[in-house]
Order: C-alpha cells, then sequence, then structure tokens
C-alpha cells in the first residue's frame, strides 16, 4: 500500500544489485501492464532467479512483488508531482471547520486509503490476446508459424522430419524409414489456413538455434515422449511449456502409452492412428488442426523463462 514501507526494503542487502532488479523490475512492469497483468507475477519469479537467493542475501519470499515496486517507485510523473501538490496543501486542507470534518467523518469512502493499484500508470489492463493474434503478428514479420517433430533417431515417434509434411498437409501418412526415405533439403515448409489466417508452416526437429521470435512463432510440438527432447526449450517447467504450445502425441492404437504423455503429468493431446487402415489417416490429420486452433484461440499469457534467447 502506498506510504507504507514493507519489510523487504528494510533488509540489507547488496544495494547495486538491489537497485539493477528495482530498475529492471520497473521497466518490465511498465510494460507488462499495457499487455497483460498475468505476468506479473512471472518477472518477479524470472527476476528473483536471474539475481539469486545468495546474491540478495535473501529468499524468494522476500523479494518484492512486482505489483509494489509499481506502487512505490512506477508511478507517473503527473501523479507524483499530484502528491507532492496535496502535501504541500496538507496544512490548508487540516484547517476546514467543523462542518467539514463532520462531513467527511460520514463518507467512509473518503477515508479509505487508496491502493498500491490505483496509482498505478494505466488502471484499464486488458485481457491476454487469443494465441492467434501473437502468431499472426510474428508470422507478419517474416518468421513462420513453426511445429517442432521429433528427432530422425527417435525409435519410439511415428512423426519425424520424414513423413511430417505429408501427414500434416495431405493427411497421408507413411512409416517413416530412413533407409528408404531421404531427409529434406532445406527447410520443409507448407501452406495450411488456420482461424481464419493462412500461413506458411515450417517444420523443425532442432530448436538449438532459435531465437526470441522463433520460440514466439512456436505453434505445437509433436511428442516422443521423451524428456530429452524438450532439453533446449526455455520453460522452468513441462505445465509451463504445455500451458504455452500445444504438445501431442500421435502413436498408433497398439503402441504402448507412454506414461509422461498420456495420463501423466504432461498435458498433451493423443491421437491414435489405425496401423492397417490408412484411409482414416485424414481423420486423424483433420483433428489435429481443430486442437491447433483450439489451442491458439484461447487467451494464454507464455510462460517463458529468462533465458540468453530471449
Amino acid at each position: 500500500m502506498v506510504g507504507h514501507t514493507p519489510e523487504w526494503m528494510k533488509t540489507p542487502v547488496k544495494l547495486a544489485v538491489l537497485r539493477k532488479y528495482e530498475a529492471e523490475l520497473q521497466s518490465n512492469g511498465r510494460r507488462i501492464l499495457t499487455n497483460r497483468v498475468d505476468e506479473i507475477t512471472d518477472v518477479k519469479q524470472d527476476l528473483a532467479v536471474r539475481y539469486g537467493r545468495e546474491e540478495l542475501g535473501m529468499s524468494t519470499e522476500d523479494l518484492p512483488s512486482a505489483e509494489v515496486f509499481l506502487g512505490h517507485r512506477a508511478r507517473s510523473a503527473p501523479e507524483r508531482m499530484k502528491d507532492k501538490h496535496q502535501q504541500s496543501n496538507s496544512t490548508g486542507a487540516s484547517r476546514k471547520g467543523t462542518r467539514g470534518a463532520m462531513q467527511d467523518d460520514e463518507n467512509p469512502a473518503k477515508k479509505r486509503p487508496r491502493s498500491h493499484l490505483s496509482t498505478m500508470p494505466h488502471a484499464s489492463i486488458p485481457k491476454a490476446r487469443p494465441l492467434i493474434e501473437e502468431i499472426n503478428d510474428i508470422a507478419q514479420k517474416k518468421f513462420k508459424p513453426t511445429i517442432v517433430v521429433p528427432s530422425i533417431s527417435s525409435s519410439a515417434s511415428r512423426i519425424n522430419i520424414l513423413n511430417a509434411k505429408k501427414f500434416l498437409e495431405e493427411g497421408v501418412y507413411q512409416e517413416p524409414d530412413p533407409r528408404k526415405m531421404a531427409r529434406p533439403e532445406g527447410p520443409v515448409t507448407f501452406s495450411k489456413k488456420v482461424g481464419g489466417f493462412t500461413w506458411d508452416f515450417r517444420i523443425v526437429d532442432s530448436v538449438t538455434t532459435f531465437r526470441k521470435n522463433d520460440w514466439k512463432s512456436c505453434v505445437a510440438i509433436i511428442l516422443d515422449g521423451k524428456r530429452w527432447q524438450l532439453k533446449h526449450w526455455p520453460f522452468k517447467s513441462e505445465a509451463d511449456l504445455f500451458h504455452s504450445v500445444l504438445g501431442v502425441s500421435i502413436r498408433y492404437e497398439d503402441d504402448v502409452a507412454d506414461p509422461q504423455t498420456v495420463g501423466g503429468t504432461w498435458n498433451v493431446k493423443t491421437l491414435k492412428l489405425k496401423k492397417n487402415q490408412r484411409h482414416t489417416d485424414a481423420a486423424v490429420q483433420a483433428a489435429f488442426w481443430r486442437d491447433v486452433e483450439a489451442f491458439l484461440a484461447q487467451p494464454k499469457v507464455r510462460r517463458f523463462a529468462n533465458g540468453p534467447r530471449l
């Protein structure tokens, strides 16, 4: 609350580090308020991890929240001037007559302390946009919406770079066989209309060279159930990953379900191919794109972790 000095301000810390923390959180907080309120907590957590408990000499729980910083430090200049003006006139205001004082007592709203949220530069915070709009913005910057598939070396996957395009574009499934099928040369791309937008998609099986907009353009990941597949992804946990990117497991009906992806801790969609009924492949492909559209239609705050690529 404005006017109250929280305990973290009284805690001895390395001042240079804390000032850096303050400046960065204040800057991020201002940006976030113009986008979505749900990221405020993420900023606090990300910066707390970045500067570390040992470096600050404080526990993560002791670190100030973004709301506190915004309330104490990130008010706009006009609001600070207004407070200064109100303080300079406080003596005159205290000389009100008895009648005026009684009126104030009868009006509890005038006595109610302002929340720090009321001093934020943007009182009206828009809701998070559907992911499809964010992806389309990135697509306009020449970053193709991306679908990540397992490596060719993964024997557990029914989809990889060898057969992904034919299945996702045409609805035709071919068993991937590295001995008979050559790895595509250059980018694997195809066009598809999703949710009213026609995009040029790209398919990749490695994310080691991804940068900020590459991550933001990621639409879905087809899983083989192995944790190492997610090694280079900039998320703190699988829960954050599958909140931000659609996870899909495509397998035969009689394949043994991987405990991670089916009924496990990973929140992913499971699509089942019929081993000897290729005429049903198109229905599975259509289900994949329905899942993509439904996922992208949701207002989502992407839970990326801070990292060198973001």
